[in-house]
């Protein structure tokens, strides 16, 4: 990992620094911690998946099958199509983006093609995100949506439902990842996405919930980090490693009501996002270059590995703190029967 890649994973971890935590009727609550001197209760622990490590590069065939393999290198037929597979799961819109980002990658592997998604008539695109994400695919990359197959060859994305599976979410490799959020962001006219990873400082992002897995004090949590990382040079909070960190802003945002637009503007301005586990996460591959993403789970429910898997295929360094009250495997073997 590049220096500031590991300078950014720190920060993720400094920030656990700032506050304990305690879960509460499905809410997430994180406290100020008096860390600088000392005084931190650690009832969540701040981990990564390591064992095995997730996995950030795929061949097409891990992810993809069907007849289109054998005709994708036809000299007669100028097209690569991917079939969206409608089932009781695609309405909730991270599953549907379970596939289509295999469809993206599917796509850009055959650049000089024309590319098609077959899209279900009975497929749901009611939410802001899978609405943008396809009028996208339509005018940034050219993919032309059908509603049946007629003579196409299709692959059809390989994936499941298994919340802690390690291929929730693939794609080729961070190349897919990058190439899809910088044109997007270009089309959209978007503030780029900062592409370098030097010299530039932090912008903190934090991503609520209004309902459900909530961060009830999220103001506190703003001005404890506006008082560490923004304060005054002489500030008795700060820590040396602290000082250390150059932080430009700190932003809250939901995104419940957010346009597509709003959602990108915000995500591509996060090197550290910090949010609830939930549906906004979709959207890490827009975050930049050699950003990191910090997921919090409630006591009783943990699945690390599902948004964790995206950010790996991204390229961007993925932590998850579980704010529960002790032993977190037999809590969530309870929490999640």
């Amino acid at each position: 990992m590049k220096k500031t890649g590991q300078k950014i994973l720190g920060a993720i971890t400094l920030l656990w620094f700032f506050y304990s935590s305690r879960h509460q009727q499905d809410t997430l609550r994180l406290n100020e911690g008096q860390c600088w001197k000392g005084n931190v209760n650690r009832t969540g622990i701040l981990q990564r998946i390591n064992n095995p490590p997730l996995q950030t590069s795929y061949e097409l065939a891990d992810f993809l099958e069907g007849p289109g393999f054998e005709h994708a290198n036809s000299t007669t037929d100028n097209r690569v199509a991917c079939k969206f597979i409608k089932d009781d799961h695609t309405p909730h819109f991270p599953h549907a983006m379970q596939q289509l980002y295999r469809c993206f990658s599917w796509w850009r592997a055959f650049p000089t093609k024309d590319a098609y998604l077959i899209l279900p008539n009975q497929q749901p695109i009611d939410t802001e995100f899978l609405k943008g994400f396809i009028e996208r695919m339509r005018d940034v990359f050219g993919v032309r949506v059908v509603h049946m197959r007629s003579n196409l060859k299709v692959v059809r994305p390989i994936y499941t439902y298994d919340w802690d599976e390690q291929r929730s979410f693939a794609m080729r490799n961070e190349r897919d990842a990058h190439e899809l959020r910088n044109r997007i962001l270009d089309r959209m006219k978007l503030p780029e996405a900062k592409k370098s990873c030097w010299n530039h400082k932090l912008r903190i992002r934090i991503l609520s919930r209004k309902n459900s897995r909530s961060i009830q004090n999220v103001k506190a949590i703003v001005r404890a980090l506006e008082d560490a990382f923004l304060g005054d040079d002489d500030n008795e909070n700060a820590s040396s490693s602290i000082e250390a960190v150059h932080v430009e802003s700190i932003r809250v945002a939901t995104f419940e009501e957010a346009t597509f637009r709003k959602q990108l503007e915000f995500l591509s301005q996060a090197d550290i996002l910090v949010a609830a586990h939930g549906a906004e996460l979709t959207g890490i591959p827009f975050q930049p270059q050699c950003a990191a993403v910090l997921e919090l789970f409630p006591g009783g429910y943990a699945v690390p590995a599902f948004f964790g898997s995206l950010a790996a295929v991204s390229g961007v360094s993925h932590s998850y703190m579980y704010l529960g009250h002790g032993d977190m495997e037999r809590e969530i073997r309870v929490g999640m029967r």
